[in-house]
């Protein structure tokens, strides 16, 4: 991911950006150019046994280092002493010979790089990672670690639930030698949850807008309807192009220096699982250059709830948001709510001017009228969704279609269909094709008729999730799964099957629905998640459930063979703690030969107690 250019300017930034640099380093050019082999290209081998695996990649290792020694590259270098076997989900995972480093290397993880990182001090660093910026993933997964001396079977010695997503932290491995010298790991990992996602604007096809920056590098492909709705800026340069393509379609010709705003504001202007954070600063010099009221009100809403509290004062707080550019959205609610806790009084009485702290044409035209809005007002109310982005009551407007099934019409804009994705909808024949006409399965119209869910009132939840994200009521979370599924909504489909995966299977019925919903539409996450249940805290509905006469013709025979497999040798059963969704935050694992575990902090009973407070420090000082 590449990072602002810009220095720090607080704490939260500061964390943000180490952790960015972490989990996706700007600099991948030499890495990825060394990558000889695709992760699609690679065919599962069978397993080998233990003692092999961990022989054959150190012997790997060895050779790679040898012959980087033999080449010059290195002096001092010598073969690692420490070898490591991984396995997700049964399978092998292949180790990647061109990465190896003097003190890393990596294996191919499905669309990721399992990299390990190692050190002087026996500390084995574990993460995922991806060459190619603006890429998302979220990993779940069990995962238990097995240690070898090299001349024994592995000893399974730890075991926890981890995240290893993004912008989650690595995990520390740290080896102690103390009883037994620790010649080999094996890490074994099973899916909880996966998703990737690819989030680069010069990856975007079919559209009709080419945004160009003169630079060299790739050109973006966005809908000018997209940019017209949320971008006055962008939207006036499609209205009024001085280039056209080939097709006759708009090119909008920016600086080099653009590249990365627009880079950021397009990726927020698509639906994806790319959260706000990552470049905070340079998304809002791209909402104020490029004048996008929504991105602009949600950037204000992240501030005051995430960086404003890492600001002691008042006065802090409008100095970054003006060092920021977004004082207009975010100052009048910062000066609200100093007004009603008593901060605005107790500034004003400490300082003999208080005008004189803020710019003249900030206090007149933001600072003042909040202070008199909040004596007026009991609360602060940000503008609403609906608000910023209004759903159109008539198609007068030419990027207003019209969503049509059965004698129902609902009117959404094009742009946002678009950006979803309505290549599967059918388009009437007239030269304006103002009517589009989404696909309606049988399992989607049965859905409709046996919960009773009104036609117009299911097309009115799929266009308001459209405009402004809103949750879908729950009544109709599975027609419209599979309704995404009809139509490749692929972001919709995503979100219905977290939000089935969040509904618990207390019965047998539900249990049985989501196998069956998982097994049909391709929902891993779901089936992943409803395994790991059945062997966990659901095992007695899964006992009954698997008890059942006719369950075999309901189910697909591989599910079957799933759901019993984690009924006997399920992780879960011996270990509680693998039966969680929510990953540990215990990252720092203590790997002994014959045991390991979270690694627990040094007792101290001053820190333990009040003892270590200074009063001062806690209640303040008494004068």
């Amino acid at each position: 991911m590449m990072m602002d250019c810009e220095n720090s300017t607080g704490e939260i930034y500061s964390a943000l950006d180490q952790l960015s640099c972490k989990t996706c380093p700007e600099e991948f050019a030499e890495f990825a150019q060394t990558l000889s082999m695709s992760n699609v290209a690679l065919s599962t081998g069978l397993s080998d046994p233990e003692m092999d695996i961990v022989l054959e990649n150190q012997d790997k290792l060895g050779r790679k280092v040898m012959a980087q020694m033999d080449e010059g590259q290195t002096e001092d270098e010598t073969a690692p002493e420490l070898a490591i076997a991984v396995y997700c989900d049964g399978q092998k995972l292949f180790y990647d010979e061109n990465s190896v480093t003097e003190n890393g290397f990596s294996f191919f993880f499905k669309d990721l790089y399992l990299k390990f990182k190692t050190d002087s001090t026996d500390v084995l660093e574990l993460r995922t990672d991806h060459p190619t910026p603006y890429m998302e993933w979220k990993v779940v997964a069990q995962v238990r670690i097995s240690a070898s001396d090299g001349t024994q079977k592995f000893n399974l010695v730890d075991g926890d639930v981890f995240g290893l997503g993004k912008y989650d932290s690595p995990i520390y491995l740290e080896l102690d030698h103390s009883k037994g010298e620790v010649k080999g790991l094996k890490v074994d990992m099973r899916l909880i949850s996966y998703s990737f996602d690819k989030v680069n604007p010069s990856l975007f096809k079919d559209t009709d807008v080419t945004i160009t920056f003169n630079d060299g590098f790739d050109d973006f492909y966005t809908y000018g309807n997209l940019l017209q709705l949320h971008s006055h800026v962008l939207g006036n340069m499609v209205k009024h192009p001085h280039l056209l393509d080939v097709y006759g379609h708009p090119v909008i010709q920016l600086t080099p220096e653009d590249r990365e705003m627009v880079t950021e504001l397009l990726v927020h202007l698509y639906p994806n699982s790319r959260p706000i954070y990552p470049r905070f600063r340079t998304l809002c010099r791209a909402a104020w250059k490029f004048e996008c009221s929504a991105v602009k009100f949600r950037i204000g809403e992240w501030f005051v709830k995430h960086i404003s509290s890492h600001k002691s004062t008042l006065l802090e707080k409008i100095q970054e948001a003006l060092k920021l550019g977004i004082g207009d959205v975010v100052i009048p609610r910062l000066v609200f709510d100093a007004v009603k806790n008593g901060e605005w009084a107790k500034l004003i009485g400490q300082v003999g001017e208080p005008k004189q702290l803020f710019p003249a044409d900030v206090y007149d035209e933001i600072i003042a009228p909040a202070c008199l809005y909040a004596r007026k007002h009991k609360s602060f109310a940000w503008p609403k969704a609906s608000d910023l982005v209004q759903r159109p009551k008539d198609d007068s407007d030419p990027s207003v279609v019209r969503l049509v099934y059965s004698g129902v019409t609902v009117l959404a804009h094009r742009g946002l269909l678009q950006a979803h994705n309505m290549s599967r909808f059918g388009v009437s024949a007239a030269t304006d094709r103002k009517e589009y006409y989404p696909i309606f399965s049988v399992e989607t119209r049965e859905y409709l008729n046996n919960l009773q869910i009104d036609l117009h009132h299911f097309l009115d939840e799929f266009v308001d999730f459209v405009y402004y994200n809103k949750p879908i009521c729950e009544t109709c979370i599975r027609p419209m799964l599979i309704f995404a599924h009809d139509n490749e909504l692929a972001y919709l489909k995503g979100e219905m099957e977290e939000a089935i995966a969040s509904q618990p299977p207390i019965s047998t019925n539900i249990m049985r629905e989501h196998l069956t919903l998982a097994s049909k539409y391709g929902l891993d996450n779901l089936l992943r998640t409803t395994l790991v249940r059945a062997e966990g805290h659901y095992i007695a509905v899964a006992q009954a459930l698997v008890g059942q006469s006719g369950i075999v013709n309901e189910l697909t025979i591989p599910t079957m063979r799933k759901l019993a497999d984690r009924l006997c040798t399920g992780w879960s059963l011996i270990n509680r703690k693998m039966a969680e969704r929510t990953p540990t935050t215990r990252n720092v694992r203590r790997i002994f030969l014959d045991e390991g575990g979270p690694v627990v902090p040094t007792a101290n009973p001053i820190l333990e107690s009040f003892y270590g407070l200074n009063s001062d420090d806690a209640y303040g000082d008494a004068n």
